[in-house]
Formats: structure tokens, C-alpha cells, sequence
């Protein structure tokens, strides 16, 4: 069976425990209403945030990674 997309990387998962240590003398269940209430909003943010790390580490990929950047040239000539 194929996938539709690749694998799945830097998952971050966000709990009401997480929202309890910011905010001590919430109850579990009032973190958990909050998490509710927030969850498009933060997922909307944590995502343009991740892009604009995702971009800064491509941007450094030579520190990680020895790949040919003539590939990427010929890709986007390809691409025109």
C-alpha cells in the first residue's frame, strides 16, 4: 500500500499537564477547555513558526548535511 505523503518528522504534542505548569491553579479540566478553545489558533501559529525554523535550518543545511546544491539548480531549471 503506498502512502500519500512521506514520513513524518519534529511531531510536537502539546498536553493539558504542559498548560498546568504554566498555570498552577488551573484545574486539569480548565487546561483542557483552554487547549480546546486555543487548538486552531495554536495549531495555525505553531505551524507558520515550524516553517520559519524549517527554513532556517534548510537555510543551514551545509552544517548538517553534504549534499550537491548543483542538484537543486538543475531541479528548478527543470522547473521553468
Amino acid at each position: 500500500m503506498s502512502k500519500l505523503y512521506g514520513e513524518e518528522y519534529a511531531k510536537v504534542v502539546w498536553r493539558a499537564e504542559d498548560v498546568g505548569d504554566l498555570k498552577p491553579k488551573w484545574t486539569l479540566a480548565q487546561c483542557e477547555e483552554f487547549l480546546q478553545e486555543i487548538d486552531r489558533h495554536f495549531t495555525d501559529r505553531l505551524t507558520e513558526e515550524g516553517w520559519e525554523v524549517l527554513r532556517a535550518f534548510t537555510d543551514m543545511s551545509k552544517d548538517f548535511v553534504d549534499f550537491d546544491e548543483k542538484e537543486d539548480d538543475e531541479e528548478e531549471d527543470d522547473d521553468e
